[in-house]
């Protein structure tokens, strides 16, 4: 009988540490008001605040606040996250708590609930993992959200939602890591417009069938790690901002697609990787105004690498320095020239390299109409100084590739002004098969040129000026310098 009364004893004294003493036990809590202050005891059923071992849920459609010079220390936050519920929850911190940290962190999820977290001022610590379902958003102005897990390896962000940092920044150390479209059903969003976001690595489209993307345009991101399609489909895009990465891979993996499109910003300090894997596929896409400084490789690999540029001048163009390159042999160029039309033998430095550059590409793509034949318009050479690419396509206005740019072929275009129908011989050098203005345009532009075969024009070439006074240049004045000249020279 005594041995019962000792254990009835024990049970008695548990209990009471439970209720009284140290919390050896978790107590779920429910936010049970539409809005106020999340410290507030009485804003939680039952009696709160929860704390560091307890589980705070928000979803009744309310909004629990942080104010300045609270105390917060909660092991598990789920705000607008309950399975299977159409639900709602928010947090808004507009001031510096005196501490917040919170273990693990869940807003939105992927049954029709919605969350958000807003922060504009202080700091949030994560001691574990902050998730970011599909319907949910944070958005951060300032402060800081830093991780401060024993554990690194464990602290990550997974978002399948959004996060929108526009000021403050996201701080993570050591092998911490971002997933961006990863874990559940959704498209995971990275927008950042300003702050700092620092992260060992940043995995973009981290789950496989789920697509992540990261678009900064402004503000910094330091990684060392930068993966655009880890597992599934991932993309990258810089319009502004910068980019310290110690590498970057774009298609990581067999079955992957990443893609990165770099319009403006600075990217430094990378080894840059594009299709790592056999079956990946990786697209590097750099506008000619964007800054490429890369402090290491770039390597164009096993999988089904594509490298597009674009050109608006002889002396615009995008060029990106490395300190080697290595086209390999699956790699696609793709050049878009706008309306720019180099002339044959025109050469671009499109990759300059401080130790040279090997491999060659397997084709090359351009929407420049190369001609009186259907072979690539450039051709790629490389050498110590990086990889040149030489435009190799007959020269506007030459509609008899002669190269040379006299009055026979003023002379077709002039027999075929306004036909449709038309090809490059019949003087149709824009390739939209209507010999007109344009077509005018770039006769005149290159009007005199002469190429490698050194044929001089002599004085005998005229002027292609207003000859009939109507104050513009036109197929009149065209006719006119025929009749005077002749067809044919």
């Amino acid at each position: 009988m005594r041995d019962f009364r000792w254990m009835f004893l024990i049970v008695a004294v548990a209990g009471v540490l439970c209720v009284f003493g140290t919390p050896v036990c978790a107590v779920i809590m429910t936010w049970d008001t539409s809005s106020g202050s999340l410290i507030n005891g009485n804003n939680w059923d039952p009696t709160g605040p929860p704390g560091s071992r307890d589980t705070g849920n928000i979803f009744n459609g309310g909004t629990a606040v942080i104010n300045s010079g609270d105390t917060i220390h909660v092991g598990t936050l789920n705000v607008g996250c309950r399975p299977n519920g159409n639900v709602s929850g928010h947090i808004t911190q507009n001031a510096a708590p005196w501490e917040s940290f919170i273990g693990f962190l869940s807003i939105g999820s992927g049954s029709g609930g919605t969350g958000s977290y807003t922060q504009s001022a202080g700091v949030a610590t994560i001691q574990q993992s902050l998730s970011i379902w599909s319907t949910g958003t944070l958005n951060q102005s300032a402060g800081s959200i830093h991780f401060s897990g024993a554990d690194s390896s464990d602290c990550v962000v997974t978002i399948s939602g959004t996060y929108n940092l526009s000021g403050g920044s996201l701080r993570m150390f050591n092998s911490r890591r971002q997933k961006i479209g990863s874990e559940t059903s959704g498209k995971g969003r990275f927008n950042q417009t300003g702050g700092t976001n620092v992260a060992a690595y940043v995995k973009i489209g981290r789950s496989s069938n789920q697509a992540g993307k990261y678009e900064i345009s402004g503000g910094s991101l330091h990684s060392s790690g930068l993966y655009v399609g880890y597992a599934s489909t991932g993309s990258f895009i810089q319009t502004a901002g910068t980019v310290h990465a110690t590498g970057m891979t774009v298609g990581n993996s067999n079955g992957t697609k990443g893609v990165v499109q770099i319009l403006a910003g600075q990217i430094d300090g990378t080894n840059l990787t594009v299709a790592y894997a056999t079956g990946s596929t990786g697209t590097l896409a750099i506008s000619k105004d964007a800054d490429i400084a890369l402090g290491g490789d770039i390597t164009f690999c096993y999988g089904m690498p594509r490298f597009e540029i674009e050109m608006a001048s002889l002396e615009d163009f995008t060029q990106l320095t490395a300190d080697s390159a290595d086209l390999g042999a699956n790699a696609t160029l793709d050049v878009d020239c706008g309306t720019f039309r180099p002339i044959r033998y025109d050469e671009f430095l499109i990759v300059s390299t401080a130790s040279g550059a090997t491999g060659a590409f397997a084709a090359i793509d351009s929407n420049i109409v190369n001609g009186l034949h259907d072979d690539p318009p450039f051709i790629d050479s490389t050498s110590e100084e990086g990889v040149s690419i030489i435009f190799d396509g007959y020269t506007g206005g030459d509609a008899d590739g002669n190269d040379a740019v006299d009055l026979t072929d003023l002379g077709k275009l002039g027999a075929n002004w306004n036909k449709y129908g038309m090809d490059w011989e019949d003087a149709d050098f824009d390739g939209d098969g209507h010999v007109y203005l344009v077509d005018l345009g770039i006769l005149s532009a290159n009007w005199g040129w002469t190429g490698s075969s050194g044929k001089q024009m002599g004085e005998s070439l005229p002027e292609l000026k207003d000859v009939d006074g109507d104050g513009d240049f036109d197929i009149d004045d065209v006719n006119l310098i025929l009749e005077k000249y002749g067809k044919d020279q």
